[in-house]
């Protein structure tokens, strides 16, 4: 036969394939049983397999998951007890120590630390390389490791993380991935925590505007607050060399600690001369770990007045008799810079308006009339004068008005919080199915034992870990030693040699039960059958993740070791191969001579048992007929074979009967009374006294107490009791809880958040007063230019147009005749807009037509609007971890106690948030793979200072520029447990296709400990969260979020 590959990697299937011939002529053997038999580390394993009506067959050797070196392979007929090995497999294999590792770094303060990577077979691993797999950020990770790992060797893998500058916190995954030339690879997950210490400056309000009348003085004042990590350091405030611009409080002002605020207070005095245009600028704060500019935007006005007198003419003023002016014209001085009204009227008979007592200074007149065109112009009014204008406007048998006015609109937004809730419910795991192994030792040979172990359970066991005690006459080596991931509802067998010493004690020469006093390893307790000597025990330990904790549990299989020289072992064997009709499965192993044999007597049949007692007692010496029949009725009495034992007892009272303990189906042996069978010194073995034990792997299956000398011990499991020899049945794992397993829900809660946001309406109104020419190819293009007359469409995301009795207005749009459409727009600027301070933006445009074979294009006046920054919010969601609710482990149903949901609104940007509101639904159970019976609600909800109501929205108002609000959201569950693995997530659900547009920056979701009330200086009296942002092996909270939107590490 032969292997499909030459080498793999550990916990990789290998195909097998092989055919089999005649002995006699060489012709293939169809339909005959084969034996294929693996050896890996001295360890054998025969896999079954059957040829085709070619002789071929095919079968599949599964290396276990950590299961690596030279693997050798070969088959032949079940009759042929020798090996001979026809191929070999290299398996490559190698695994960190270490199952993860988390760190906490700062920017600029590299860390460098190592880990233990070990080879996993016996053969050598080559040029090694280091990877670092995940998305680092601003983390880098630099790897050191050695270029080869010798065979079953262990070497250092040092590597450095540094941190790069952030200004908030980032939670790194990754994992250190290595590689060998052969294909072994191995990877350690890491966990990094990039904490920031910074400071982070935010003025209230974001920016500054006001008007300054010229020779007087104006107070200006904001407040400046540190919601960073860090201290500021002493803070230099810098003004802009202007004469008219200076500071009341400090330029020097000190430190700010994180959540800490100080006020800043300017002079506006500009001279009677200054001229009345619009200053716009900067105050700069410069501290050493953080900068904060403040935009101003400060307007000269003047206290003079002068009066505003206009005459507004059209068409017929020159061709109609009598020269009539336009009566019922608009007339508007707009300020220039905001567009807003400042006077305004309209015309009398005369078609003329006086506008008296107008602030001296620049403004954009604005007329229109009915049926008209519009007419826009500045004008500058002079103080104690009157300024006098004329404007001539178009009469129009098509008419249009293009108005752009301020508008507010709802912004809305999706925001999605998903997380896992995990809860302990009572569901048993893994077993080891074969909890009592008995290595039958044959003198010069090694003897290879199975664990057998099953999980049970839901979820995955990881890192199992089997380990095997120190003895002192006895090498125990298993195979494996760890296997990473135990799948759910699976089995796996773990072969173990078994290799004895030259103290081991052999049959005859040295009987089982041990001398007393003599000691076993560290790792052993219990008793012998035969005394009160220890029983070692293997262990075999395993884990699984519930939240941040890993939850370990761990059993133990008793290891009971019977030795005998090599004429008995063939006894023994010879005995076995002529009841081969009665072994079935594993116990047929054991008479496999040469290596594979499994040697446990613990896998035969109870009715073997008691022969290969006395087999084994005439070895050590014991002839005697009576003696045997004692033996032979004790062992049918352990194993409640009721025909032996009573044949036993039979022989034994012919020979000496002084009281023999009833059989069961009469009369049972009072519990707790222990019984041995004692043989008489007349018949008993040389060197042997009254009452000592006959040395044979019997156990009784009656409960006592502690072992004493010559008394029966009771087993040390967890029921205790001790079960017989025949019978089976698993040794169940210990948990938290009894029978205690994490089961986990994925639940969704989702959130609509509404902003009432500034916009602008822009309005196009056609009138076609013609009865017989209807318009046609009608076409509206928009022009938005800045103050400076620079396009600027890319800095509004525009919706519409909304039309109404108009078709289109692409090219193809139609109006009827003497009928009237309309067209509107809404403009939404993006943050480019006014990202500092108040932006003056123009919006106009171009409308094109075709009236009969005319083809006429006009222009829209431009209307000014003043764009003001956008708030820019960043949400801090806080899901409290710890839920207090039933214990699905009593039977009393405990009360649920009420946890938070909490949050953070602040407001980073330098524009107010208005109407500001959070609709939450109820959660939502999105994945339930175990199906548990759970619930969860929000029962209520507060914001800020206010009492709880019996609501699902918080309303959080307005959110200044530079603040904070809270709020909290009450949940229960129907079960007790604690959240992981949060997620958060949002979207603008008006779909402006544009992210510059969204008011909401960010959306986070923290641990969170608990809420709580920091005392410190100018405390606001509302929640502050403290949460855990790096994982710790005590889950330790680590930083505190204030209400103000600050930080406390």
């Amino acid at each position: 036969m032969a292997a499909d590959i030459d080498s793999t990697t550990a916990g990789t299937p290998i195909p097998l394939h092989g055919h089999a011939y005649m002995t006699a002529d060489n012709s293939p053997a169809p339909f005959v049983p084969v034996t294929v038999r693996v050896m890996v580390k001295n360890i054998h394993r025969v896999l079954s397999a059957t040829t085709d009506a070619n002789g071929d067959f095919q079968t599949v050797f599964q290396p276990l998951p950590s299961e690596a070196g030279l693997c050798r392979v070969g088959a032949d007929h079940p009759g042929v007890l020798e090996d001979t090995f026809q191929d070999q497999i290299n398996i490559y294999g190698m695994r960190f120590k270490d199952y993860e590792a988390s760190y906490r770094i700062f920017p600029n303060i590299p860390l460098t630390v190592s880990a233990e990577l070990d080879n996993l077979g016996d053969l050598p691993l080559s040029n090694l390389t280091a990877a670092v797999e995940g998305i680092l950020g601003a983390v880098t990770i630099d790897v050191t490791v050695t270029n080869t790992l010798a065979a079953s060797d262990a070497v250092q893998v040092s590597y450095t993380l540094n941190g790069g500058p952030v200004t908030g916190a980032q939670l790194v995954s990754a994992r250190l991935k290595l590689t060998s030339a052969e294909g072994a690879v191995a990877y350690l997950p890491l966990k990094i925590n990039l904490a920031p210490q910074t400071a982070t400056l935010a003025a209230s309000p974001g920016f500054l505007e006001t008007g300054m009348t010229r020779g007087a003085q104006k107070i200006v004042e904001f407040e400046v607050g540190n919601i960073g990590g860090a201290a500021s350091g002493p803070i230099q405030v810098q003004l802009p060399p202007e004469p008219w611009l200076s500071l009341i409080t400090s330029s020097n002002v000190p430190s700010i600690v994180p959540g800490q605020s100080t006020k800043v207070i300017v002079a506006l005095t500009p001279a009677s001369d200054l001229p009345l245009n619009l200053y716009q600028g900067d105050i700069v704060l410069a501290a050493p770990y953080g900068n904060l500019s403040v935009p101003f935007r400060f307007r000269a006005i003047s206290d003079a007045v002068g009066d505003f007198h206009i005459e507004v003419s059209d068409d017929y003023t020159y061709y109609v008799a009598g020269a009539p002016k336009v009566a019922g014209a608009t007339v508007r001085l707009e300020d220039p810079y905001t567009g807003a009204l400042v006077a305004g009227g309209s015309t009398d008979t005369n078609g003329t308006l006086t506008l008296a007592n107008i602030f001296e200074g620049s403004y954009q007149l604005r007329v229109t009339a009915d049926k008209h065109s519009t007419y826009a112009s500045p004008v500058t009014i002079t103080a104690g004068v009157t300024t006098e204008k004329q404007v001539f406007i178009d009469r129009q048998t098509v008419s249009y008005h293009w108005t752009v006015v301020p508008t507010e609109i709802q912004d809305h937004y999706q925001i999605v919080l998903e997380s896992v809730f995990e809860t302990e419910v009572p569901i048993p795991v893994v077993t080891i199915d074969n909890p009592r192994i008995m290595p039958f030792v044959i003198r010069g040979e090694d003897s290879q034992i199975e664990i057998r172990l099953t999980n049970h359970g839901l979820i995955a066991a990881e890192q199992v870990q089997i380990n095997v005690p120190e003895h002192p006459d006895f090498e125990i080596i298993p195979l494996i030693k760890t296997i990473d991931v135990f799948p759910a509802r699976s089995s796996m067998t773990v072969p173990v040699l078994v290799r004895a010493k030259n103290t081991a004690p052999f049959l005859p020469a040295t009987r089982l039960s041990r001398p007393s006093g003599r000691p076993l390893g560290k790792s052993s307790t219990g008793k012998t059958f035969t005394g009160c000597d220890p029983i070692p025990k293997m262990e075999v330990k395993w884990s699984w993740i519930c939240g941040p904790d890993r939850r370990w549990h761990g059993l133990n299989a008793e290891l009971e070791f019977t030795c005998v020289e090599r004429d008995c072992g063939k006894e023994i064997e010879d005995f076995l191969e002529s009841k081969l009709d009665q072994l079935k499965g594993n116990a047929k192993n054991f008479i496999k001579k040469g290596g594979g044999a499994v040697r446990d007597l613990g896998n035969l049949p109870a009715s073997c048992l008691c022969d290969i007692a006395e087999i084994i007692a005439v070895c050590s010496g014991v002839k005697d007929e009576c003696a045997l029949a004692a033996l032979k009725a004790a062992c049918g009495i352990a194993i409640k074979d009721f025909g032996t034992a009573a044949g036993g007892a039979s022989g034994f009272g012919n020979c000496w009967c002084p009281s023999l303990p009833s059989l069961p189906g009469s009369s049972s042996p009072v519990s707790g009374t222990p019984w041995t069978p004692s043989l008489p010194s007349a018949v008993g073995t040389p060197g042997s006294s009254p009452g000592s034990a006959i040395g044979a792997p019997i156990s009784w299956d009656y409960e006592g107490a502690d072992c004493e000398p010559g008394l029966h011990p009771v087993s040390a499991n967890s029921s205790g009791t001790r079960p017989s020899l025949a019978k089976s049945g698993a040794h169940k794992a210990g948990a938290t809880r009894p029978g205690g397993v994490c089961a986990r829900v994925r639940i969704r809660i989702e959130q609509e958040a509404v902003i009432t946001r500034a916009a602008f309406l822009g309005t196009l109104d056609i009138d076609n007063e013609s009865s017989d020419t209807p318009l046609t190819g009608v076409q509206l293009t928009l022009d938005i230019r800045d103050d400076l007359q620079q396009p600027a469409n890319d800095k509004f995301v525009t919706r519409g147009p909304d039309l109404s009795g108009l078709t289109a207005v692409d090219g193809t749009g139609t109006l009827g005749v003497s009928s009237t459409g309309t067209a509107k727009y809404t403009f939404i600027p993006t943050h480019d807009a006014a990202p500092d301070g108040p932006a003056v933006y123009h919006i106009g445009g171009t409308l094109k037509y075709t009236a009969g074979t005319n083809a006429v294009e006009v222009p829209l006046m431009p209307d000014t609007i003043t764009v003001f920054p956008d708030p820019i919010l960043q949400l801090q969601y806080f899901q409290q971890r710890d839920v207090f609710a039933d214990d699905p482990f009593t039977d009393e149903v405990e009360p649920s106690e009420p946890f938070a949901l909490g949050l953070i609104v602040k407001n980073t940007g330098k524009g107010d948030a208005i109407n500001f509101s959070i609709t939450s639904a109820q959660p939502k159970i999105i994945e339930n793979k175990k199906g548990l019976l759970i619930d969860f609600k929000i029962i209520g909800t507060q914001v800020g200072s206010q009492p709880i109501t019996p609501s699902l929205t918080a309303n959080l108002g307005r959110i200044g520029a530079g603040r904070s609000q809270v709020a909290t959201w009450l949940m229960t569950s129907s079960l007790q447990g604690k959240f992981i693995d949060y997620s958060a997530t949002f979207e603008n659900t008006d779909d402006l296709g544009d992210k510059r547009v969204s008011l909401i920056d960010s959306v986070e979701i923290h641990e969170l400990i608990h809420a709580v009330r920091a005392d410190h200086p100018g405390d606001d009296g509302l929640s502050d969260f403290l949460v855990n942002d790096v994982p710790d092996a005590d889950n330790l909270p680590d930083t505190l979020y204030l209400s103000d939107g600050s930080v406390a590490p």
